[in-house]
């Protein structure tokens, strides 16, 4: 056994995050760590990187006990940490990203060759597609993990946590970060692996071990258990079904785009969208899915052809237009465009239907929380009282609150990018409850997604993109992963 753990039990402010954790970690494995938001994931790898240190347990290090009271000491065992997120300095190339604060020098002058050819040695070894002398700036999400995870292995060669590293990646860009961790794992490595998308373990990960509310519920190889089995342990309850089953009907088309083309990003873009239909829009990262739901909120005012609302000639060039048309868009980017963090959850969810808590000249705000209040409840919207910072939620909940900002505001079309990305399985699970059951009372849901599942798994009709253009829309029974993907990558 590399790395082992036994009792290891810790608590903030009187509040017990894990519960006597003992588990074991082998060389040569992919270790899947898996559990709801708040489970103690994350907290467990920061003891073993040396972050924090446990209250109570021990932990064994290649046969001998180790504590480690600072990451420096962990890395220098061969333990590293790769957080979710990324901490690289876009403005230097990848060799001084790799090299960054372990520099060579002699006489205070750096050593940025020898740093070059050992990061140019590095790509060649797992067959990376960019150069040590590449700006990160210049790289996709994919290739700046891929450069981290290069950061790592200068510092740590036996251990390396991965938080959650494909949670903005489409399933495309996660093939090259997946052969790279295979290839770590032939080298004798130990990769202990945290995600939410339980899709990615097949194939991929030899272990799997579930924490639920600070303790371990499972822990075994990959081949004895299921997805179904996974979930349950992670829920603490029997999971059916992740997604609802598909016996929506539809009405007349609300929204229709004809012949929709956009300069260098658009080409003769044509599809409509039902009532109570889920409408999926798939394809890889730059096939301009996003751009579709930006032009519908007004953000790309320059389009040509016709956008019609509920058969009507509709004008996009602002959200403000789009808004008061009843479009309600939720962006793919939670932190920086869809939550305030410094304001309150109730202030998150009553921003845009504020009109609704206004007397004459002040906002009531016992108003403002009774029409909070009940969204949230309805909802599910947990994590403390409603008037605490909505930065202190978890993502599955701040995604909520965001939903029922736009429900408020009583909107006729939903659009919605990337909505369950960064989420656990609980959380999603009930977001797909949500929009299957919005589709029900009639709303149209326009829904860009990543995840081939959950097209696969929610979606009425898909149109796959690439590159600009709308290659096939697929329904019924063609509405398959590899159906999505062969049209993505072959238009």
């Amino acid at each position: 056994m590399l790395l082992a753990t036994t009792g290891i039990s810790k608590s903030f402010g009187g509040n017990q995050v894990l519960k006597d954790i003992s588990l074991g970690f082998e060389a040569a494995q992919i270790h899947a760590l898996l559990g709801e938001n708040g489970a103690g994931k994350s907290t467990l790898m920061k003891i073993l990187a040396g972050i924090y240190q446990a209250d109570a347990g021990s932990i064994m290090f290649e046969g001998s006990p180790a504590s480690w009271k600072k990451s420096s000491q962990a890395q220098r065992a061969g333990i590293s940490l790769i957080p979710q997120e990324l901490n690289l300095a876009g403005h230097l190339t990848v060799a001084q990203n790799v090299f960054l604060g372990t520099e060579n020098s002699t006489w205070g002058l750096l050593k940025d060759k020898q740093a070059s050819a050992t990061t140019a040695q590095l790509i060649r070894e797992y067959n990376l597609d960019f150069d040590a002398h590449d700006r990160v700036s210049t790289l996709s999400p994919s290739q700046k993990q891929q450069v981290e995870i290069l950061r790592a292995l200068v510092r740590a060669q036996k251990v390396l946590i991965l938080d959650e590293p494909t949670a903005y990646f489409s399933d495309r860009e996660n093939e090259g970060l997946f052969r790279m961790m295979r290839q770590l794992r032939e080298r004798g490595l130990c990769l202990i692996f945290i995600t939410h998308r339980l899709e990615e373990l097949e194939g991929l990960v030899d272990w799997v071990t579930v924490l639920r509310d600070g303790a371990c519920v499972l822990s075994t190889g990959h081949a004895n258990t299921t997805v179904p089995q996974i979930l349950s342990m992670m829920v603490g309850g029997n999971i059916e079904r992740i997604f609802p089953e598909k016996t929506r009907t539809f009405g007349e088309s609300c929204l229709e785009l004809r012949q929709i083309s956009l300069p260098g990003q658009l080409q003769n873009v044509s599809f409509s969208v039902r009532r109570g239909e889920i409408f999926g829009l798939g394809g890889f990262v730059g096939s301009r899915r996003t751009t579709v739901a930006e032009l519908l909120f007004g953000l790309h005012p320059r389009y040509s052809g016709e956008v019609l609302i509920d058969g009507k000639p509709a004008t996009l060039q602002n959200p403000q237009q789009a808004m008061e048309l009843g479009i309600a868009f939720v962006s793919e980017d939670r932190k920086t465009t869809g939550v305030f963090p410094h304001l309150s959850v109730i202030q998150n969810l009553s921003l845009l239907s504020i009109d609704r808590c206004s007397g004459r000249f002040l906002i009531s705000e016992s108003r403002e929380q009774e029409i909070a209040t009940q969204m949230a409840g309805q909802l599910k919207i947990r994590g403390g009282g409603l008037d605490r910072p909505i930065s202190r939620l978890s993502g599955g909940n701040q995604q909520k609150t965001i939903l029922g900002r736009w429900l408020l505001a009583e909107p006729r079309i939903l659009v919605l990018d990337e909505p369950t990305r960064g989420i656990d399985m609980g959380a999603r699970i009930e977001l797909y409850a949500w929009f299957d059951r919005l589709a029900r009372e009639g709303y149209p849901i326009l829904m860009i997604s990543s995840d081939l599942y959950e097209l696969e798994g929610l979606c009425d009709r898909v149109a796959v993109f690439r590159e600009g253009r709308l290659v096939k829309i697929l329904e019924g029974t063609e509405i398959q992963r590899g159906n999505v993907v062969q049209y993505a990558a072959l238009g």
